[in-house]
């Protein structure tokens, strides 16, 4: 349910950031590892040459709490949803288990990345937008099925 998702790198292309070694490891050196030096700069002053450390590792630390603070409120509704599913096997309808099974899959898109929405910001809150309306959308067709 998401459209071409366009971010902040979106026209870069992704050996940009997956390749600025120049070897193919696809490793990308964030600018708080503790590995760098000054001949071993981190991926982001490939591109941002302000040599910036400090503004570029609290922007990704916002980026990872902002995921955090989305996703840990969807997959307990989630699993709360599961629960109520689990008690009343005929709740709800086809549509909203299909919508609940696409809610899952991409929520564990997001959970398998790894980055903690570092790696693609906008996507991450396109994805949790879109979950917790279709969770909200559950939820309602889960208590009208009760009644």
């Amino acid at each position: 349910g998401i459209t071409d998702s366009r971010n902040f790198h979106s026209g870069v292309p992704c050996v940009s950031c997956h390749m600025t070694e120049g070897n193919h490891r696809m490793k990308v050196l964030r600018p708080d590892d503790a590995g760098l030096t000054e001949k071993r700069p981190d991926t982001c002053t490939a591109c941002h040459m302000d040599d910036n450390r400090e503004a570029r590792v609290s922007q990704i630390q916002e980026w990872q709490s902002t995921y955090d603070e989305s996703m840990a409120p969807l997959l307990a509704e989630v699993k709360e949803i599961e629960a109520l599913l689990a008690k009343k096997e005929d709740l709800p309808d086809a549509r909203l288990k299909s919508k609940l099974e696409d809610v899952k899959h991409n929520l564990s898109i997001l959970e398998k990345d790894g980055s903690r929405g570092f790696h693609n910001f906008v996507f991450l809150l396109e994805i949790a937008s879109l979950a917790a309306s279709d969770l909200k959308e559950i939820k309602a067709g889960i208590g009208q099925g009760a009644r």
